[in-house]
């Protein structure tokens, strides 16, 4: 008996002493691992290759290499996060070769120390994470991409993006700010944004050339240079709010665009500025709070060569042009260069909610010295105008050139004249003296 009391004595001091460590002494338990499958864990040193189909979990990886994961291979991260330990003489990055896939859920990718590189150009799902300090930002390229409840900030400092796009991913949810660009659509990306928050960056999202892009739900907001910036190629906007952005909310240079029930006011210059390019707008409200925007709310604008010619259909240079809107006003005034004028003339304007005021069609006035016409045309789309002045023809008197032959004939009659007189002389002069 009293060898089982001294036991149970133990086992209790033991209990004892594992609670106050517990408790009381938290360093000194034990550290729990993570936990991973597959190419798994990653190296101290170099590089960290997928080639097999790996999963981690519960981690706090640094990595002193690249992390690639290669085509055929999955790399499924849950609650980790890795920081990536780049130097400027060893840029470090994130690379999902075609046909892999990066799967990360609840995880945080940084850096250590330096920026790092991050491209998808296989498959990537990226769910309730954070993604930041970034060399340039993610670039997506053609795979199947799906990021949703994530935040992708702190990518400024190289004058680039949060996300580069040139496939056709989905983004809901996500929070992009503190970026130079938030998202740039690329060379005829495609994605689908949605509920999306792209706030606080030098510009919210900007279409580089021939970008589809659908936007419905996404607030675009206090971006300090610009809301949205489109080139080339057909943007859907609809439900969103794009508001208080530094210069344009919308600025279009040659893209179409059909925007719907938006919310788009206080933007410092026009709300949806369209050059080139038709627009499609219904149901958009251009004011809240007694905030409009700073310029107005709507300008269509279009490109417009003006050529001049005479009624041979011959050019007519340095024609005086006087280009007056359909208010009665002049739009423009100048000279033709040779016989042609670009112009972009504006089709019409909305401000703080008013109707549409309509500058086309126009009247242009064309004048070289004496001569003058008038041409009406309406600019509703890019276009060549002709402008034709009727000039009257002036006579030219043509110059006779005497033909060299003509020349020695003269020349050799009058010699012949010389001879004669002279020996007419010498005969007169010897009968003289005779």
């Amino acid at each position: 008996m009293g060898a089982i009391r001294f036991i149970n004595c133990r086992l209790w001091v033991v209990v004892f002493l594992g609670f106050c460590l517990a408790n009381f002494f938290p360093n000194f338990t034990t550290e729990i691992q993570g936990e991973g499958t597959g190419d798994y864990p990653p190296p101290n040193e170099g590089d960290w290759v997928i080639v097999n189909d790996t999963r981690v979990s519960n981690e706090n990886i640094v990595l002193e290499g690249n992390l690639k994961v290669l085509e055929n291979a999955t790399l499924t991260l849950e609650n980790v996060i890795i920081q990536i330990n780049s130097t400027s003489n060893d840029i470090h990055g994130i690379y999902v070769d075609e046909g892999g896939t990066l799967n990360v859920h609840n995880s945080n990718i940084t850096n250590l120390s330096g920026p790092y590189i991050f491209t998808v150009d296989g498959n990537m799902t990226l769910e309730s994470s954070m993604v930041s300090n970034m060399m340039y930002g993610i670039d997506i390229e053609y795979g199947h991409v799906f990021i949703a409840n994530s935040t992708i900030f702190n990518n400024n400092q190289y004058n680039l993006y949060g996300l580069k796009i040139n496939g056709s991913p989905i983004l809901f949810n996500n929070y992009i700010h503190s970026n130079h660009r938030g998202v740039v659509i690329n060379y005829g990306g495609a994605p689908l944004l949605i509920n999306n928050t792209i706030t606080s960056n030098k510009y919210g999202v900007i279409s580089v050339a021939f970008g589809f892009a659908t936007l419905i739900g996404n607030n675009i907001s206090n971006n300090t240079l610009g809301g949205i910036t489109t080139e080339l190629g057909y943007f859907e906007f609809h439900n969103n709010v794009i508001a208080s952005n530094g210069g344009f909310g919308i600025l279009s240079d040659h893209a179409s665009i059909n925007a719907t029930n938006n919310t788009i006011y206080n933007n410092e210059r026009w709300g949806i500025f369209s050059w080139g390019a038709p627009l499609f707008l219904e149901n958009n409200t251009f004011v809240k709070d007694d905030e409009y925007n700073g310029e107005g709310d709507v300008l269509l604008e279009w490109d417009v060569l003006i050529k001049v010619f005479d009624q041979n259909n011959e050019s007519v240079e340095n024609v005086e042009l006087t280009i007056y809107n359909d208010l009665g006003d002049i739009a423009w005034n100048g000279t033709t260069i040779g016989n042609v004028r670009t112009l972009v003339l504006r089709e019409y304007e909305m401000v703080n909610g008013s109707a549409p005021t309509q500058h086309s069609p126009y009247r242009i006035s064309a004048t070289k010295k004496s001569f003058t016409n008038t041409t009406i045309v309406d600019v509703k789309e890019n276009r060549i105008i002709l402008v034709v002045i009727e000039i009257e023809e002036q006579k030219q008197v043509e110059e006779y050139e005497f033909p060299l032959w003509g020349l020695v004939v003269v020349a050799g009659i009058w010699l012949f004249v010389f001879i004669i007189l002279i020996a007419g002389i010498a005969v007169t002069i010897k009968n003289k003296k005779t």
